[in-house]
C-alpha cells in the first residue's frame, strides 16, 4: 500500500511544480518497486503526458548505456547512506538525440525512518551546456585572435579595464594584472596632445564607433602605431554598458606611409613637369587628333594603384621577418611570394611567380603532392597551422583562404616563419635535461653502490684486526697470519674498487689517453698471472698458454694491464673452488689475441647485450661482490688502444672473452692516418 500522506504531498502536485520551474519532477516506491512522472518528465525524454512507453519496467532504457551504472551506483549510493544526492547523466530519447540532465532525489522514511520512497527532479540542461561551451568557445578565439582585443566598463568611473587578450599583452609588454583596473590612457604616457586622443575621447563621450590611429608606448618605452577601432555596446534597454576595442600595430605601414607620402610629392611634381610638355607636344599634334591629356589620366591612375597595391603587399611582407608570404591561386599556381627569407633562400620572385605547382623545381615529389593538399583544403575554407622542414630549416606554416569581391575563395595565402633557431634551443635544452637526469641516475647509482661495496671488505678487515688483537700470544701464528692474509686480501679489493671509480671519472672527463712503450708479452703476462696468487679460491688455478717464447709489443702497459687483471679477476670470482682459469696469448700477423677462459656460472643469454654497459651486472650475480665498471672500462681501454673485446658464453658452463690488439700502437694508429 503507497503511503497517503506521499502519494498526497508529493506526486499530485508534481505537474504543477514542473510547470512553475520547467523542471520535471518523479516518484518511486521502494515497497511496490514502481514509479510515476509528472508531464515535464516526459516532455524531456520526448514523450506525451502518460504516455506508456515510460514506465517501471523501461525507465532505466531512456538513460544512455554509458551513463546507467553511474546512475544506479547514485541511487544505491543515497540509499545506503540515507542521503539525498544529485547525478549529471545523458538521456537517450525516441528520436535518437541525447539530452544532458541533472537528476536530483532524496528519501521519505517511515514513522521509523526506514527510507520507504525516492523523490526527486530532473533538470534539462542541454541548452545551458551548448549556450557554455559556445561561450567557451567565443572566449578562446578572443584569445587567440591576432589583433589586441580590450573590453572596458563604461558603467564603472573612468572606465577601466576588464578584459584583455594575449595578443594585447604581447603587444603592449604589460601583464593582464598590469593592465586591468586600468584606464586605457596609460598607453599614451604624456603624449596626450595628439588628435587621435581628442577625437577618440569625443567618440567615446557620445557612445558613439570610432576608428584612430595613435602613439601608445610599451612597457619599455618604446613608442609603436597603434590602429585602435573602438565600438560601443548598449544592453536591452539601450544603456551604454561597455566599449571594445581593437588594436593593430601598424608601425610598419606608417613608416611606410611616410615615405609614400613624399615619393608621392615628387612624382606629383614630375608628373606637372612632364604635363606641361605633353600639354605643349598636345597643342603642336593637334591636327592628327590625339587625345594625350585622357592617356596621361589613365597614365597616373594606373601608377597610383601599382602603387597602392606594392604599398600593402610591402607591408604584409615586412610584418613576417625571417619568412615568407606566398599566394597560390585555384589551378595551384604560385601568384604572389614575398619575404626575408628569399634572400637567405636564394630565390627570385621571376623563378617562382605565374609557375604551377609541378614546374617548381625547389620541391621534390612529395612536397609538391603535400602542398597541393594543403592549398585545396584551404581553398575549401579550411585554416592550416602545422611545422615542416624545407632545405635544413624548420618553418612554421599557417594558411588562410583568400576571398574575392565576389566572397567566393579564389586564392590560399600560405604564411612561413623560420622558427630554426627556436628548434635548436629546444632540443639543446632537452639534451641538457636529459644529460642532468642521467647524472643524477649515475650519482644516485654510484652511492648506492659505493656504499654497499665497501661496507663488506671494511666489516672483513676490522673483524680481522679485532682477532689479530685478541691473538697475540705464542703459538697463534698461523691464526693471525691468516687474519693479516685477509685484511691484505680485502684491502686490494678496495683498491680494485677505487681504481675502477677512478678510472670511470678520467674515462668520462677525457683525461685518459694510451701512452704506449715497448715491452715483452710474455714475461709481462707471467706477472700479472702471478699477481692473482692473491684473488684465487681454494684450489684455483691460472694458466698461461702462448706459443712463442717472447712476443715484443709497443702498446700501453698500465692500460693492458688493467684488462687483464679485470678479466682474470672476474673469471676467478665467478668460477667455483678447484677450477681452472686460462689465458691464452696468440700472435696473429701484426695483431694480438687475448682468451680468458673460465668453466664458471655464465652469464644469462638475455642480459649479455648489456654487458659492457656502466654498473651493469647480471641477474645471477647479485649475491656477489663488485662494481659493474670492470667490463665497462675493460671496452673502453680496449678501444684506446685500437682494438676490440667480445665474449661468448653460456649459463652454468661458463665464458670465454677475447681482446683484439694491435702489436704495435704507433703502426697501428699510422696506418689508420694513411688509410683517413
Amino acid at each position: 500500500m503507497e503511503d497517503p500522506v506521499i502519494k498526497n504531498g508529493i506526486v499530485e502536485d508534481m505537474d504543477t511544480i514542473g510547470e512553475m520551474v520547467h523542471v520535471g519532477s518523479w516518484f518511486w516506491d521502494l515497497r511496490t518497486n514502481t514509479g510515476s512522472w509528472s508531464d515535464e518528465c516526459y516532455r524531456i525524454c520526448g514523450l506525451s503526458p502518460g504516455d506508456a512507453q515510460l514506465n517501471s519496467e523501461t525507465v532505466l532504457s531512456y538513460i544512455h548505456p554509458e551513463d546507467r551504472e553511474g546512475a544506479i551506483d547514485a541511487v544505491r549510493f543515497a540509499i545506503r547512506n540515507n542521503r539525498p544526492c544529485h547525478h549529471k547523466v545523458r538521456l537517450l530519447r525516441p528520436d535518437g538525440s541525447v539530452w544532458d540532465i541533472v537528476g536530483k532525489l532524496a528519501l521519505a522514511h517511515d514513522a521509523s525512518g526506514e527510507p520507504i520512497a525516492l523523490f526527486g527532479t530532473v533538470h534539462d540542461i542541454t541548452r545551458s551546456k551548448a549556450l557554455h561551451e559556445l561561450v567557451f568557445m567565443r572566449n578562446r578565439a578572443l584569445e587567440v585572435a591576432g589583433n589586441g582585443i580590450i573590453i572596458a566598463d563604461a558603467q564603472q568611473p573612468d572606465m577601466p579595464i576588464v578584459y584583455c587578450n594575449n595578443a594585447f599583452t604581447q603587444m603592449t609588454g604589460y601583464k593582464k594584472n598590469e593592465i586591468l583596473g586600468k584606464n586605457c590612457r596609460f598607453l599614451q604616457n604624456d603624449d596626450r596632445d595628439q588628435d587621435a586622443v581628442v577625437r577618440m575621447a569625443r567618440a567615446i563621450q557620445k557612445g558613439e564607433a570610432c576608428r584612430v590611429v595613435l602613439r601608445n608606448y610599451r612597457k619599455d618605452g618604446s613608442m609603436f602605431w597603434n590602429e585602435l577601432s573602438i565600438t560601443p555596446l548598449y544592453d536591452e534597454d539601450e544603456k551604454l554598458t561597455h566599449f571594445i576595442g581593437v588594436q593593430s600595430d601598424v608601425t610598419e605601414i606608417q613608416l611606410t606611409k611616410s615615405l609614400l607620402e613624399d615619393y608621392t610629392i615628387k612624382l606629383e611634381d614630375k608628373v606637372a613637369e612632364r604635363t606641361k610638355e605633353i600639354e605643349s607636344t598636345v597643342q603642336r599634334l593637334v591636327e592628327v587628333n590625339l587625345s594625350l591629356e585622357d592617356q596621361i589620366q589613365e597614365t597616373r591612375l594606373a601608377e597610383r594603384k601599382a602603387q597602392e597595391s606594392q604599398a600593402q603587399f610591402t607591408a604584409i611582407a615586412k610584418n613576417f621577418p625571417k619568412g615568407l608570404i606566398v599566394v597560390f591561386n585555384r589551378q595551384f599556381e604560385l601568384v604572389y611570394m614575398e619575404g626575408e627569407e628569399m634572400k637567405r633562400l636564394d630565390f627570385q620572385k621571376c623563378d617562382f611567380e605565374g609557375m604551377p605547382l609541378e614546374d617548381i623545381p625547389v620541391f621534390s615529389k612529395d612536397q609538391i603532392q603535400r602542398l597541393k593538399k594543403d592549398v585545396a583544403k584551404t581553398i575549401e575554407g579550411r585554416s592550416l597551422t602545422f611545422e615542416m622542414q624545407f632545405q635544413g630549416e624548420w618553418y612554421a606554416v599557417n594558411s588562410t583562404p583568400l576571398k574575392s569581391d565576389g566572397e567566393a575563395i579564389v586564392w590560399a595565402l600560405f604564411v612561413y616563419n623560420n622558427i630554426t633557431e627556436q628548434k635548436k634551443v629546444r632540443e639543446e635544452l632537452a639534451k641538457a635535461l636529459k644529460v642532468e637526469q642521467e647524472l643524477n641516475e649515475l650519482k644516485s647509482r654510484f652511492i648506492s653502490m659505493a656504499s654497499h661495496e665497501f661496507r663488506t671488505p671494511l666489516s672483513a678487515i676490522l673483524s680481522s684486526a679485532i682477532l689479530i688483537g685478541k691473538q697475540n700470544e705464542p703459538g697463534k701464528e698461523e691464526r693471525r697470519a691468516k687474519h693479516v692474509s685477509r685484511i691484505r686480501a680485502h684491502v686490494k679489493q678496495l683498491v680494485v674498487i677505487l681504481n675502477d671509480f677512478l678510472s670511470l671519472s678520467k674515462l668520462e672527463e677525457g683525461k685518459v689517453q694510451a701512452k704506449p712503450q715497448e715491452f715483452e708479452l710474455v714475461q709481462f703476462c707471467k706477472i700479472v698471472v702471478d699477481e692473482m696468487e692473491a684473488t684465487k679460491k681454494i684450489g684455483q688455478t691460472v694458466q698461461l698458454k702462448h706459443t712463442e717464447v717472447e712476443i715484443p709489443v709497443f702498446l700501453d702497459q698500465k692500460l693492458l694491464g688493467h684488462i687483464l687483471v679485470n678479466l682474470l679477476s672476474n673469471a676467478l670470482k665467478y668460477s667455483d673452488e678447484g677450477e681452472e682459469i686460462v689465458l691464452e696469448l696468440q700472435r696473429i700477423g701484426q695483431e694480438l689475441r687475448f682468451n680468458v677462459v673460465d668453466k664458471g656460472i655464465g652469464i644469462p643469454g638475455q642480459e649479455q647485450q648489456h654487458l659492457f654497459e656502466r654498473f651493469f651486472r647480471a641477474g645471477n650475480v647479485t649475491n656477489i661482490q663488485g662494481t659493474g665498471l670492470g667490463l665497462h672500462i675493460v671496452k673502453q681501454y680496449t678501444c684506446l688502444m685500437g682494438g676490440k673485446v667480445s665474449f661468448t658464453s653460456q649459463l652454468g658452463k661458463g665464458s670465454t672473452f677475447t681482446v683484439e690488439l694491435p702489436l704495435n700502437l704507433y703502426e697501428h694508429e699510422k696506418n689508420i692516418a694513411d688509410r683517413g
